[in-house]
């Protein structure tokens, strides 16, 4: 990986670092507001819910005082009351009288004993066992959801309690009104929140009541206990259901998968323009590192000018100016090495020179000493020591000859050739900007 690449890839990081961060923040507090707005909107209808009910609890506290106040002002209810199957006709037929002129669809009598002495909803059911009901329903007037039997089956309904006295019997009014899913549907305020009840007997969804016990297609946001008594069968049975406001998350899934979407696209696209960032920066940074590099590729020591003289004021220009000195000091460095071996070499073939010519004098030396001494003692002599020494002067002669021409052969012979000025002209250029100090004119 070169200089150019990791540069390149730091910058990307640099880059792209904040931009996820920030990306991740805003979808962060973009889910958190979202959820938030829909917990508020959830909440909001939950209160609603709470006080539909509440107040449609009390009107039918409010129906059943008054129905109660009647009951123990009608002399006839009374007497049936005492006398029992006597009159049976009127009390048989009082719930369903009185119903019709209320707004409850659930309205039954009920004794102290639980026997049920007449019902307004299903008329044929009086008579009924209903031991323990009244013991089921709250005592502190709280409403409560019962399921009884209609001649077209059963009906789950928010109902009420009642305690008066007929004499020195106590009597119970139970009533309410029908609760399925079209008034579940009207307690709710928003159309993506679902008012539900759930924990329903099996038998219950069974009958036509699914709608009450909804599969659960989103998170619930309420959820209240309610006493669930069930009169339907033949035997009366306590329990509880919840009370829910469940909302749809589909919309906020979907939204946060658009959220996602386009933070992921605006990702891309940032990675994209950090890249091409960061290759354009890396390659400008790195620009005059690699001129250095081909700069100092070109150095050579025995060519003069400088090939890295440069005007900039940074780093860049500092390294080449350091470079500058650098090479000035090694090409310096050079040349005192090229004379010192120059010197070397001269002294050297100095001395060899002195041998060999010594080696060739010595001889010529000695002849010319021996003939002097000659000369002195014996010149009619001269002659003949002349000619008996006179191969040796002949051979040194020839030694010293063939020694010179040996020498001369060292000396480097000049030789002409053609020249090409024009590219000599144009490497000179060359050279000239690559040292920075040539204008753009050249």
């Amino acid at each position: 990986m070169n200089y150019r690449t990791k540069l390149g890839l730091a910058f990307l990081c640099v880059a792209l670092t904040p931009v996820i961060a920030t990306g991740l923040l805003v979808r962060h507090e973009t889910t958190r507001w979202l959820t938030a707005q829909f917990d508020e909107r959830a909440r909001a209808v939950s209160a609603s819910v709470t006080d539909a009910l509440a107040l449609e609890s009390e009107r039918i506290d409010e129906v059943l005082d008054a129905v109660s106040r009647d009951a123990q002002a009608d002399n006839e209810l009374r007497v049936a009351v005492v006398l029992g199957d006597t009159v049976a006709g009127y009390l048989v037929d009082y719930a369903p009288r009185v119903m019709r002129r209320t707004p409850l669809e659930v309205l039954m009598l009920v004794g102290d004993d639980g026997n049920l002495l007449s019902s307004g909803h299903f008329r044929n059911d009086f008579g009924r066992d209903l031991e323990g009901l009244p013991a089921a329903l709250p005592s502190d007037g709280a409403a409560s959801l019962l399921r009884v039997r209609t001649p077209d089956g059963q009906l789950i309904a928010l109902v009420r309690a009642t305690r008066f006295a007929i004499g020195d019997r106590m009597m119970m009014l139970v009533g309410g009104i029908r609760m399925d899913s079209t008034y579940l549907r009207g307690l709710s305020t928003d159309p993506e929140l679902t008012v539900r009840v759930s924990g329903l007997p099996l038998d219950a969804r069974a009958d036509g009541l699914s709608s009450l016990s909804a599969v659960d297609v989103g998170g619930v946001s309420f959820r209240s206990a309610v006493p669930f008594v069930d009169v339907a069968g033949p035997d009366v049975s306590v329990g509880g259901v919840w009370l829910e406001v469940t909302h749809d998350t589909s919309p906020l899934d979907e939204l946060l998968a658009d959220l996602n979407r386009w933070f992921l696209v605006l990702l891309a696209a940032a990675a994209i323009g950090a890249l091409v960032a960061a290759l354009y920066v890396a390659d400008r940074m790195s620009r005059p590192l690699t001129e250095l590099a081909d700069r100092a590729a070109r150095i050579d020591m025995n060519r003069s000018g400088d090939l890295f003289l440069s005007r900039r004021n940074d780093e860049i220009g500092q390294l080449s100016r350091r470079l500058a000195d650098m090479v000035k000091r090694l090409r310096e460095s050079a040349g005192s090495l090229r004379a010192a071996e120059r010197r070397a070499t001269l002294g050297d073939m100095a001395r060899q020179v002195n041998h060999d010519v010594r080696n060739g004098l010595t001889p010529i030396k000695n002849v010319v000493r021996h003939l002097s001494e000659i000369s002195e003692e014996e010149p009619s002599a001269v002659g003949d020591v002349f000619v008996e020494r006179r191969r040796t002067l002949e051979s040194s002669i020839a030694y010293l000859e063939e020694l010179a021409s040996r020498y001369a052969k060292l000396s480097p012979q000049t030789r002409r050739e053609a020249c090409d000025l024009a590219s000599l002209a144009r490497q000179v250029v060359e050279d000239f900007r690559a040292s920075g100090l040539g204008g753009a004119g050249l």
